[in-house]
């Protein structure tokens, strides 16, 4: 589109010079014949800088998404511990966590889902082991996992995934409330508790 920019203002110059002053916007055909060329000589750097930058965007993005997904994952937590209140310390069951949790916890269906996941209603699973809000080590007791897709699940390692960020980790919550973003190589350190 430059070229013909170009053309354009050389023959706005042109005829605006013969018209003897009838035609007006001699800098309007200056600025088309010139910006153009200001253009075409810029835009390797633009494209220059737009390869550096993206990168950095794509990153910042999966950034924002495991943000996003831990505290989608501390407010399960935090329900956890609420439904724990109501019924004497015990946690919701493991075949039905998610249910309860929307019934008894005033959890949304949305507080189930990691943003970097690709599909899929529930991005999380239960430790099978965690039972009750009682248990002999909550700081370190997982309670609630990233797992690959599926409703109500609960298990153990066998379920979790860090595929969601990249291969770099994964976001865990535990008994005591806090989540966190546990790296790939830490993943091993997890205590799943007594029937590990």
């Amino acid at each position: 589109t430059a070229l013909p920019a170009i053309i354009c203002g050389i023959v706005a110059l042109v005829k605006i010079s013969g018209s003897d002053g009838l035609l007006k916007g001699k800098g309007m055909a200056i600025t088309g014949l010139v910006l153009p060329a200001v253009l075409v000589v810029l835009l390797p750097f633009f494209a220059m800088f737009a390869a550096i930058l993206m990168p950095a965007f794509s990153r910042t993005k999966g950034i924002a998404q495991r943000v996003v997904c831990g505290t989608n994952l501390k407010g399960l937590s935090i329900a956890m511990i609420v439904y724990a209140n109501d019924y004497d310390d015990e946690v919701a069951t493991a075949d039905k966590w998610c249910d309860l949790l929307i019934q008894e916890a005033d959890v949304s269906p949305e507080s189930f889902k990691c943003p970097a996941a690709p599909e899929g209603e529930c991005h999380y699973a239960l430790n099978k082991n965690f039972r009750t809000m009682r248990g002999a080590d909550p700081a370190r007791t997982v309670a609630i996992f990233e797992s690959r897709p599926g409703w109500n699940q609960a298990g153990g390692p066998e379920l979790l995934t860090t595929e969601y960020h990249n291969g770099e980790g994964c976001n865990v919550a535990f008994a005591d409330g806090h989540t966190a973003f546990i790296r790939a190589d830490e993943i091993d350190e997890l205590y799943w508790g007594p029937d590990e």
